[in-house]
């Protein structure tokens, strides 16, 4: 029970640090490709191609919304700030 507890608050925990990091341009954005490639080449080294296909199709789609995902719009911008400021 208090291995499921634990998990549960980890999780709890690493969404709220995704979700403030989605907040900074591009940064979750770049580590989810970093991770989806660093998944793929593993994947290919140990199970060969099939699964790593999955990895390069995360990667793929990752590169695809890191474009749009650059520029904060002024209103988030200053929402952030002002949450950073209280």
């Amino acid at each position: 029970m208090p291995v499921v507890a634990s998990g549960f608050v980890l999780a709890l925990v690493l969404v709220n640090v995704w979700n403030f990091m989605d907040g900074i341009d591009g940064l979750a954005a770049s580590q989810a490709l970093v991770a989806a490639l660093a998944y793929a080449m593993f994947a290919g080294i140990a199970s060969g191609a099939a699964v790593a296909w999955l990895g390069v199709a995360l990667a793929a789609c990752c590169a695809g919304f890191l474009p749009f995902n650059l520029r904060m719009n002024k209103a988030a911008r200053d929402s952030v700030a002002a949450a950073m400021a209280i």
